[in-house]
């Protein structure tokens, strides 16, 4: 299951983001990042993504870049073209992305056993 698809953020990334980290929108960026075939992606691929909270990504792109989870390859808004660095903070992330799967299994198993 994609925790973050085409505009809709699964709300236990947004809850657990926010308590985790202060804010649901950068654990969804890192989920979206890391979910990703590729390891390149532009600016403009994330605002179609994320169409609706797009005010502060750059912020918490520059997070990441400062962070070597990233690196920017392009400037420019929009156009800027960045890559996914191999990082050991990802498997931090892969780790949320397999505990919220699991726990959004387990939800779908007890709604469907009620």
């Amino acid at each position: 299951m994609e925790l973050v698809r085409q505009g809709r953020i699964d709300p236990a990334v947004e809850r657990l983001g926010q308590k985790l980290f202060g804010s649901g929108l950068r654990l969804a960026l890192c989920c979206w990042i890391r979910s990703r075939e590729v390891d390149q992606f532009r600016y403009s691929d994330v605002a179609a993504e994320f169409s609706r909270q797009t005010s502060n990504v750059e912020e918490q792109f520059e997070r990441l870049v400062t962070l070597a989870m990233i690196e920017r390859l392009v400037a420019g808004k929009g156009a800027a073209l960045y890559r996914r660095l191999d990082s050991p903070w990802w498997r931090i992330i892969d780790q949320v992305i397999t505990s919220l799967n699991r726990e959004n299994q387990r939800d779908r198993k007890a709604k469907t056993a009620s």
